[in-house]
């Protein structure tokens, strides 16, 4: 399973609001061992940090490409070698 994530980089209960906050574009994958139900995996990667998601948004077409082609790459063998394995 691939994901992509853009959010806000700090506590956004405690971020006094304002029109430029600073966020955050990233892609994970997850992997389910199938011979064991028990083992998944997880990879991750930061692409973009921005001070306004208005200046991410300018650049949104380029970081979506670099996710689809990291979502190539990142086969189940990649994602066991160089992920990390976190419980059920």
């Amino acid at each position: 399973m691939e994901i992509v994530d853009i959010y806000l980089d700090g506590d956004w209960m405690v971020i006094d609001y304002s029109e430029c906050l600073p966020c955050v574009f990233g892609v994970c994958s997850y992997y389910e061992v199938l011979d064991d139900g028990k083992k998944l995996y997880k990879i991750q990667k930061k692409l973009a940090s921005e001070s306004s998601f208005h200046l991410l948004a300018s650049k949104l077409d380029a970081v979506l490409q670099e996710s689809l082609e990291i979502f190539d790459e990142w086969t189940p063998g990649v994602v066991v070698a160089k992920g990390e394995e976190i419980e059920r």
